[in-house]
């Protein structure tokens, strides 16, 4: 740890809850439309993950081009035709992470990160995945967070630093 306070990092005040998926994909009840990521739309995934976490703008060419990216499955969660929220899944040896969830501080609390969670599991298990992971921050405040609710439980904690 005093390495990393020399290089200015320390402890973050929430940490990092990993857990599992369950199986099948839970129902969810949202206005909101889920749409399959392709090249065609990959812009908006990159500008809607950018605009919902607030990462730097040098990572929007590594998220556009996710979607092209064997075993990375891209979605967005539509209201109208205003992106609200995006998501992924990577796959690989049939095991599913389940990650990149941000929805547009607009759009919040109107279900995209329940339905986008939904339709990553929809699609894991259509493509014969066997287990899922994610992780989320522990929840705090107003932020009770997306994957909890509707996982099988929390399998560790771990710190989170920055």
């Amino acid at each position: 740890m005093q390495l990393l306070q020399a290089e200015g990092l320390q402890l973050h005040a929430r940490c990092w809850v990993k857990s599992g998926a369950p199986e099948p994909a839970p129902r969810v009840q949202t206005e909101l439309t889920v749409l399959a990521v392709d090249r065609s739309n990959a812009g908006t995934f990159s500008e809607t993950v950018h605009a919902g976490f607030g990462m730097p703008a040098i990572l929007k060419p590594w998220l556009e081009a996710l979607p092209s990216r064997d075993g990375w499955y891209c979605f967005l969660a539509m209201a109208g035709d205003e992106p609200a929220g995006a998501a992924a899944i990577r796959i690989a040896g049939g095991i599913g992470w389940i990650g990149l969830g941000a929805t547009r501080p607009e759009h919040r609390r109107k279900g995209a990160q329940s339905a986008l969670l939904a339709a990553r599991i929809a699609a894991g298990l259509e493509l014969g995945v066997e287990g899922f992971t994610t992780e989320t921050g522990r929840p705090h405040g107003a932020s009770q967070g997306q994957a909890l609710p509707i996982s099988s439980g929390p399998a560790s904690r771990s710190p989170m630093i920055a």
